[in-house]
């Protein structure tokens, strides 16, 4: 598929590219050419899976869609639905949105293939969910004001915080809801801890205060003072601290805590002290890229927008390690070698790289050497490729594939650390084979904060 951006044409899936050292593959997910389509990705899990809703064209209603990379597809609502909205999905796959029918508007929540209306005194939106199954979303109680409701297991609970309309912008595992709290034209924010059902107020000292995001830690991050105010930072124990710089805002933080804002208008991601421009990830003819979502794997929603022709996009920035492959694989009884593959992220912090080698024979067991030096040193119908190797875990392969989620907090892995480089080869169990083993190539994998 081919958009047009300043008079080119540029492919979906754009070339890699490299931001705060981290390369990402970039995909147009969403586009509109209002009138026409219009189309919106509302969230991203932690798996790289997004929801949202789209219109097909003038004088239709949204429909929702979930996206896993493989392609978008509509979600299995009841028959009867007319329009609906995908707002929010979790790490499981459940996902809450809202849907119209002839009788009215209703919050839904869709787990496992089946779609439950939630109950709610009034015209309800769900907007967000947790891994352990807890919603966050909207009720109308009164005519032209809303507050924050939340389901746990099920049952409707809706927040009493006094204000004359509250929403949840966010809400992490632990069950800590943010919230935005309006009376008048005043903007405040809350946590609401859902498991000792107290609040706490984020006080910035600003005279308006729109939160963004928490993170697992309880970490909220957003802005002050209207769109050209100042991005923040708070935590209960330290307080408010802002963004350097000039006019700030800051939009999602992630588990590692690196935070997605802007700075003086330009779209970046805060890694520590240091700000990186998004701008960097996309090819020079595209507008100016504005801040979206980031989720704890590192994978980034940002938007750019044509004020010539009024179209947009939405861009999925998917990280990957810088993984250069090396040495020789032995064939092995499927008939071919086993090639090592690193996907993730290459950062430290996020700790979310995974290994694959493959193919291997389906059902085998086998493990990853690692070290911080290679060689190439014949070993059974193949090749040792790294010197005095550590071992990981004992795996077993899925659908001919070997696979490890590298743990760098603990286990033999915690001895890597950012700026180090360190090779990897997967060893596993052939019975069909003389000798009765394998080994795959070798990948070697720079990490960095």
């Amino acid at each position: 598929m081919l958009f047009p951006v300043a008079g080119r044409l540029l492919p979906a899936a754009l070339a890699l590219s490299v931001v705060h050292g981290q390369q990402y593959d970039v995909r147009v997910v969403a586009t509109s050419d209002w009138p026409g389509r219009e189309e919106g990705v509302n969230a991203i899990n932690d798996l790289g899976v997004l929801v949202g809703a789209g219109l097909s064209g003038e004088g239709t209603y949204p429909r929702a869609f979930v996206d896993d990379g493989t392609g978008r597809r509509p979600l299995g609502l009841p028959a009867n639905t007319i329009s609906s909205v995908a707002a929010g999905i979790n790490d499981v796959g459940d996902i809450v949105g809202w849907l119209g029918n002839t009788t009215g508007t209703y919050p839904f929540v869709l787990s496992a293939g089946t779609t439950r209306i939630l109950p709610a005194p009034g015209f309800g939106f769900a907007f967000h969910i947790n891994d352990a199954g807890l919603i966050a979303g909207v009720v109308e109680t009164t005519p032209g004001l809303v507050s924050t409701i939340l389901w746990k297991q099920g049952q409707p609970l809706v927040l009493q915080t006094g204000a004359q309309s509250t929403r949840p912008v966010d809400i992490n595992d632990a069950g800590l809801v943010l919230l935005e709290v309006r009376n008048g034209a005043a903007t405040e924010a809350l946590v609401y801890d859902s498991n000792t059902g107290v609040y706490t107020g984020v006080d910035t000292g600003a005279t308006s205060t729109q939160p963004a995001a928490i993170n697992a830690a309880g970490v909220v991050v957003g802005g002050t003072d209207g769109p050209f105010g100042r991005g923040f930072v708070w935590t209960a124990q330290g307080g408010t601290r802002f963004l350097p710089g000039g006019t700030s805002w800051a939009v999602d933080i992630n588990d590692a805590g690196h935070i997605l804002a802007s700075r003086d208008l330009e779209a970046g991601v805060w890694v520590g002290p240091t700000f990186h421009p998004l701008q960097a990830a996309v090819d020079a003819s595209w507008p100016p890229l504005f801040i979206g979502r980031m989720n704890a794997t590192g994978h980034i929603l940002s938007f750019a927008y044509d004020p010539s022709s009024g179209e947009d996009w939405t861009l999925l920035l998917t990280p990957r390690p810088e993984a250069t492959r090396y040495c020789v694989a032995g064939v092995n009884s499927t008939g071919a070698p086993a090639l090592m593959d690193a996907s993730g992220s290459a950062s430290v912090s996020l700790d979310v790289l995974e290994l694959t080698a493959g193919p291997v024979p389906a059902g085998t067991t086998g493990l990853f050497f690692f070290a911080a030096n290679r060689v190439q040193i014949p070993f059974g119908s193949g090749f040792l490729c790294v010197a005095a190797p550590g071992r990981l875990p004992f795996e077993v392969a899925d659908a001919g594939v070997l696979r490890h989620e590298l743990d760098l907090r603990s286990g033999p892995a915690n001895a890597i650390k950012s700026g180090t480089t360190w090779n990897f080869q997967a060893w596993y169990r052939d019975n069909q084979a003389s000798p009765p083993w394998g080994t795959s190539d070798g990948v070697a994998v720079t990490f960095r904060p």
